[in-house]
């Protein structure tokens, strides 16, 4: 990308005025890449289906794939593939990494769910 200094200059005396008059300034390519940024993560959560964000609260109540099985009238090797393919979707490594990401997007708790 080809910047000029002049542009560079202007730039920066935006900005300065910007936050000088009590405003809040962001570079357009830090704003372009928080954009990109928030996107992507949106979007991990979305290809979730139903049932592996239900998997996905059972694991963060510390449940193990056995207990997940029995509950959803599933084989264990069914959990087990859910698992690995949300760590897959997720590119997340790890169960601590798995249910600190769930708790972070609201997924401890399925809606309907009775205890």
């Amino acid at each position: 990308m080809d910047v000029l200094k002049d542009n560079l200059f202007h730039e920066l005396l935006y900005a300065i005025r910007t936050v000088v008059a009590g405003g809040r300034y962001i570079s357009p390519l830090i704003a372009a890449d928080m954009l990109d940024y928030m996107n992507r993560n949106e979007q991990k959560e979305c290809v979730l289906t139903k049932r592996e964000k239900e998997i996905l609260s059972l694991i963060t109540k510390g449940m193990r794939n056995r207990e997940i099985a029995d509950k959803l009238f599933i084989s264990k090797r069914t959990v087990d593939t859910h698992r690995a393919r949300i760590m897959q979707k997720l590119d997340i490594h790890g169960s601590a990494n798995l249910v600190k990401y769930a708790i972070k997007m609201g997924l401890d708790g399925v809606e309907g769910e009775k205890s």
